[in-house]
């Protein structure tokens, strides 16, 4: 455990040193190597983080000085003296000896390495459940809000391009109305995501293009390799930083592959096609994009995007940087090799050995079932899920509060905590870059408004209508409101408009019915006619 932790923060200070190194060069390296040649360097470095121990050498270089771990209370053991009381079957010396004193409670003893380990385990447990449940949230959350492409002509196209980039897998495409740029996202199944804008021929080649190399390369596989690298160093802010730098690179290294043997004017169109997502994309509040970093990002970031377009008008010809490559390489391997524990060149007496052996055995055991009981505690948790309260029979009168073509694309109970259906109304894509045209909003059923307000969280701008026979209905997230409390409204009056506001992701209208606070489900209410059909 000891040797294992002073490897790892060895590996850390080295290697960020390395990459620290690495990217005060970048300028320089930037003209002389193709982008290729710096995207490999960089999983050279991620390797070496994820990959703690090296090669060791006799002679160190920086010593650093260990102690050996003999916890106190092992020590004042080692130096008690032998007593006759120790010893079974041995005579006390005196009747008043015979009786001993009761024994002092066993005290466990945890060493400060034991400690320090538990709370790396612990950090890089946290760190990695964070991120793989923000990536499940974005593919369940993408694959609600999709549509698959079914333009023969955009189909096609992308099937001829898949054959010349040398990408044999299969490529679902789809349209999803929460991203702001397009995106190449899932390790088994890969889709391309499209955000709602319209794309001409040239630009959609160009894009197609972007995420198929994407694909080709395995570049999501090597986000993965830096997001465990990540978790491995967590307590590093240096490997955070150098994450991004290292995201931007492998966008960089993408539209050299693409734009290789390119002239100008197909440069020139490559960097428009970036730049044409740059309102849509900036202006997008909620972009689903920003939950994970498991995913491409064909847009990126505003300060980086100067450095970008110089990389996609660069026609100067770089070297390939195989010495390059091996020059980081053999460093990568070799760092750290020099630092050695003082320790292991003074080494303890063969008693002290053992004795330490023995100890360090019976702290593992100890701290193995610690971890057991406080990972599996008794009994079983309560789950958040909301459980309605039995529907009642349906209630006449109520409409579907959406009269132009929709469909739902979450139900009730869906995920914990959802307390309604969300309905996503279809609307034509502009060809300005535009978002999805708001929908309007209608009451579901006669009644009085209670509420109308704006959130900046939750519900966003939502409404709330009391229909006088103990139901309610709540129409949440839209983009305008039209009522005010007090007002009477009729049965499918228009009251708001529908828009992505509060905590929601893509334009959609968050619906839900309750009875004296009861939630109840709204399909079960609504006319099943439509239902079906949607």
């Amino acid at each position: 455990m000891q040797d294992f932790l002073v490897a790892l923060l060895t590996c850390s200070v080295t290697m960020s040193a390395l990459a620290l190194l690495y990217v005060a060069l970048t300028p320089f390296l930037a003209k002389r190597y193709a982008p290729a040649a710096r995207y490999y360097a960089w999983l050279i470095i991620v390797i070496g983080l994820i990959i703690p121990f090296r090669p060791q050498f006799q002679g160190a270089i920086v010593k650093l000085d260990v102690p050996a771990e003999v916890t106190v209370a092992r020590a004042a053991e080692m130096l008690r003296p032998v007593d006759a009381r120790d010893v079974p079957g041995a005579m006390p010396a005196r009747v008043t000896d015979a009786v001993a004193p009761p024994a002092a409670p066993v005290v466990p003893e945890v060493s400060v390495w034991q400690i320090a380990f538990a709370a790396w385990l612990a950090g890089a447990a946290a760190f990695v459940a964070l991120h793989m449940i923000r990536h499940i949230r974005f593919m369940q959350t993408a694959a609600r809000w999709s549509e698959p492409v079914a333009d023969a002509e955009t189909l096609a196209a992308l099937d001829g391009l898949r054959a010349e980039v040398g990408v044999a897998r299969n490529v679902a495409l789809l349209r999803c109305s929460c991203i702001g740029s397009p995106t190449l996202a899932g390790f088994f199944r890969p889709r391309i995501l499209l955000p709602p804008v319209a794309l001409a021929g040239e630009e959609l080649a160009f894009v197609f293009r972007h995420e198929l190399v994407h694909l080709r390369r395995g570049d999501l596989w090597y986000k993965l390799l830096l997001l465990l690298a990540n978790a491995v160093h967590w307590f590093n802010p240096l490997v955070w930083l150098l994450a991004s730098q290292l995201s931007f690179d492998t966008e960089l290294a993408c539209d050299a592959d693409v734009l290789a043997g390119s002239g100008r004017d197909e440069r020139k169109a490559y960097g428009y096609t970036v730049l044409s997502f740059i309102e849509y994309g900036w202006r997008k509040d909620h972009d689903l994009l920003r939950l994970t970093p498991l995913t491409s990002k064909f847009l990126g970031g505003k300060k980086q995007l100067k450095k970008r377009f110089y990389n996609i008008t660069d026609t100067t010809a770089k070297k390939r940087g195989l010495v390059f490559l091996f020059a980081i390489m053999l460093i990568a391997a070799l760092a750290g090799s020099s630092v050695y524990a003082a320790a292991q060149e003074n080494p303890a007496p063969p008693e002290s050995k053992a004795a330490l052996t023995e100890q360090s055995e019976l702290d593992a055991a100890r701290f193995n079932i610690a971890v057991k009981e406080f990972f599996v505690p008794p009994g079983t948790a309560a789950t958040d899920k909301v459980a309605p309260e039995a529907v009642p029979e349906p209630a006449e009168g109520f409409i579907w509060p959406v009269k132009d073509e929709f469909r739902v694309v979450c139900k009730l109970n869906d995920y914990p905590g959802h307390t309604g259906i969300d309905i996503l109304p279809k609307a034509a894509v502009s060809s300005t870059h535009e978002t999805r045209a708001a929908a309007p909003v209608y009451a579901a059923k006669s009644g009085t408004v209670v509420l109308s307000k704006n959130n900046a969280y939750g519900y966003g701008k939502h409404i709330i209508i009391d229909h006088g026979d103990g139901y309610q209905t709540v129409y949440a997230h839209n983009s305008e409101l039209l009522v005010e409390v007090g007002d009477a409204v009729e049965q499918g009056q228009m009251i708001a408009k529908t828009g992505a506001t509060g905590n929601a992701y893509g334009e959609h209208l968050h619906f839900e019915i309750r009875k004296e606070d009861n939630i109840l489900n709204p399909e079960e209410l609504l006319p099943t006619l439509i239902a079906d059909d949607k």
